[in-house]
């Protein structure tokens, strides 16, 4: 396979591993928040005459386990334990996460979105693309004197908050190759594997594959150590990967192992669609294991791979050479469509201060497209949505069509990926003027 280790390490450790002041941001959003939290129980304390406290809050998920990764979209997720005494929270679980979720409305202003009592957690959305999740615990003695947590999901399931860490940590411990044992890599390889393969399923804007946890989970079981090559580690196990999602795309809990991560069809479909890039994307990198294989070549099929302009190579940026859709109106017709975001349909006050031209919008909200025009009538208008992306084609809903004389259209922000919606007025069943609208949703 041809040699770029090194670079493969200096495009980890450039374009793909998230800085350290990034990470002390993220963090720091964890702290204000949970200062947030604090502050509200105080208040509800105070006028209820309760005394409501977190008794230990833990870090989860990738910030956790180190595994975040670069994001142009700023699309990042903190995910937070909070701890209660399981005699000073209400009993059942979606009451206990309304009590989080009032205490966090009290002092969170000028979000995207007041903070939400979700199934699984309680969310704090940054209309820059950061959430927050408060997971909600809460904690017992047993007969033993044992100290037993339970997370409150739909009902309250014993869990340990720090286990997923701990196992992820361990793996990467146990199995990356070792100085002492003749290593040349950087210590904690797997580690590597697991942000370089995030990398990828982020790569395109269309695709909505696995999480997080699904990709740690598929790395650590199919884990390829190389002693010498990050680039070598990294192929091996992505192609262990797409041969063991060849006979199952099962995937497990590590800690509670007869449950299963993939327990909704739209995770199995998003493990699938994992295979299918696996398998079109590998055959990129057969170059690599050419006699004659140069570092243009190698490059280039990296590139081909990660989508990513480090690998480029002396390489022309491709270029759009679709006319179809332009802009465009006839004589002194005047045609332009005024573009907004809100929480919901028919929504009153727009999301503020988001661009969509310069910035991607979050899934589940709505768009208002309002056409202001001189054309006289009478005429019509036509609403054309182009969409992409595998959420669009798994709903069969790659374009639709509305006609009529209304000024205003409202669309979903329903799947990943860039979209066009295209207004067109006719007069005369002829198009006389025309907008393209290109929305990016991540």
């Amino acid at each position: 396979m041809y040699n770029l280790g090194d670079e493969f390490l200096e495009f980890h450790n450039e374009k793909v591993k998230l800085s350290h002041s990034e990470k002390q941001k993220l963090r720091n959003f964890k702290k204000l928040n949970l200062d947030r939290l604090e502050a509200g129980l105080n208040e509800i304390n105070e006028e209820k005459n309760k005394s409501y406290k977190i008794v230990k809050s833990y870090e989860q998920g990738s910030v956790a386990m180190n595994t975040v990764t670069q994001n142009d979209n700023n699309e990042y997720d903190i995910d937070i334990a909070v701890i209660f005494e399981k005699d000073n929270i209400p009993s059942i679980p979606l009451d206990a996460r309304k009590l989080v979720a009032d205490a966090l409305k009290r002092k969170c202003t000028n979000f995207a979105e007041e903070p939400t009592a979700r199934t699984n957690a309680v969310t704090v959305w940054y209309k820059d693309g950061y959430h927050v999740d408060f997971a909600v615990y809460r904690q017992y003695e047993d007969y033993w004197e044992n100290t037993i947590r339970e997370h409150g999901g739909v009902s309250w399931i014993e869990r340990d908050p720090t286990a997923i860490t701990e196992w992820f940590n361990n793996a990467v411990k146990d199995k990356s190759p070792k100085v002492e044992f003749g290593a040349t890599v950087e210590a904690g390889q797997m580690k590597r594997i697991v942000r370089l393969l995030k990398m990828f399923c982020k790569s395109r804007l269309s695709w909505s594959l696995p999480g997080g946890l699904i990709i740690s989970v598929l790395v650590e079981e199919c884990y390829k150590s190389d002693y010498h090559r990050d680039d070598v580690a990294f192929y091996d196990t992505i192609k262990a990967i797409y041969n063991r999602l060849q006979w199952s795309l099962d995937v497990y809990n590590p800690i509670h192992t007869n449950l299963l991560l993939n327990d909704k069809d739209e995770h199995t479909n998003k493990i699938k669609r994992l295979k299918e890039k696996l398998e079109d994307k590998l055959e990129c990198l057969d170059v690599l294991f050419e006699y004659d294989c140069t570092e243009k070549k190698a490059k280039k099929a990296w590139k081909k791979f990660f989508k990513h302009d480090y690998w480029t190579y002396e390489e022309a940026i491709e270029k759009s050479s679709n006319n179809a859709r332009r802009d465009f109106a006839y004589g002194t017709y005047y045609l332009d469509v005024d573009v907004a975001v809100y929480f919901q349909k028919n929504g009153r006050v727009p999301i503020w201060g988001l661009d969509y031209k310069r910035n991607y919008i979050m899934k589940k909200k709505w768009v208002r497209f309002v056409a202001e025009h001189n054309i006289p009538y009478p005429y019509s208008i036509k609403w054309e949505v182009y969409n992409t992306g595998d959420e669009a084609e798994e709903k069969n809903d790659m374009y639709h069509v509305t006609e009529g004389t209304n000024l205003t259209q409202w669309e979903s922000t329903a799947y990943r990926g860039s979209h066009e919606l295209i207004c067109s007025v006719l007069k005369d069943g002829i198009v006389v003027a025309r907008k393209v609208c290109e929305i990016s949703i991540a």
